[in-house]
């Protein structure tokens, strides 16, 4: 537990530096259109209504960008302290992510398929938590999907039982470059493109499982896709 947290002490120092880079982007283009308003103003004390309405639109969408940055910020920094750990069902977890995810799922052309082990073993873990892990991993893989073309988009979710209780959530995009795998799991690292994610998603899925002392990594599959494989240990009686 020592080593997680000083491991997520160290994240934090990266997640700092991050979040001050993406906030002072908006925060940029919000002083611009700003002073825009005010340099045509300053011309004569008139402003075209459709111009202003249009300046304002674009203000407010800078501004929900910053109120996302922080709120996946919040779900980075929380503490483990405040997560409510008990026994858990890791496929109700796993049922319960994908009854508030699935659909956006259908409306990306991505088919589900399950496999979940049962009865499975308990963990102790905070169950909200652990659907905010299967959202964040299968949210990874829908981004993953959606710069592909191929016809037949799917995410295969399985848990099953060794010495650990086991989720694998896998799709069948193009995988993880080698070269940047020992990345991923740190905060604001992205290969998307701007606007597409923030490269807190995973950040956070490695900070919540790591406090269940669990273990997260990613390997390839056979569909040439990505597959995070979770390792959680067997709740005591």
């Amino acid at each position: 537990m020592k080593a997680n947290r000083a491991e997520r002490l160290a994240s934090l120092g990266t997640l700092a530096a991050g979040v001050a880079h993406e906030i002072n982007q908006p925060l940029n283009s919000l002083k611009m259109m700003a002073d825009s308003l005010l340099y045509w103003y300053s011309i004569d004390g008139t402003l075209d209504l459709s111009e202003v309405v249009e300046e304002l639109s674009k203000i407010s969408s800078q501004a929900e960008r910053i109120g996302e940055i922080i709120n996946r910020m919040r779900g980075f920094v929380r503490s483990e302290n405040n997560a409510q750990i008990d026994h858990c069902d890791l496929n109700e977890a796993v049922e319960d992510a994908l009854t508030m995810f699935g659909c956006q799922l259908s409306s990306h052309g991505i088919k589900v398929r399950k496999t979940l082990f049962h009865p499975i073993p308990l963990i102790m873990a905070d169950k909200k938590k652990l659907e905010e892990v299967v959202i964040n991993l299968t949210v990874n893989a829908m981004q993953a999907l959606d710069t592909t073309s191929k016809p037949n988009k799917e995410v295969l979710i399985a848990t099953y039982v060794e010495d650990n209780v086991i989720l694998e959530i896998s799709d069948n995009a193009t995988g993880v470059d080698k070269n940047i795998a020992h990345k991923i799991f740190e905060p604001f690292f992205t290969t998307k493109e701007a606007g597409v994610g923030m490269g807190l998603g995973l950040s956070i899925a490695h900070s919540i499982v790591s406090s269940f002392e669990g273990r997260i990594y990613v390997k390839e599959n056979h569909m040439g896709g990505a597959t995070f494989r979770i390792k959680f240990p067997v709740a005591k009686p």
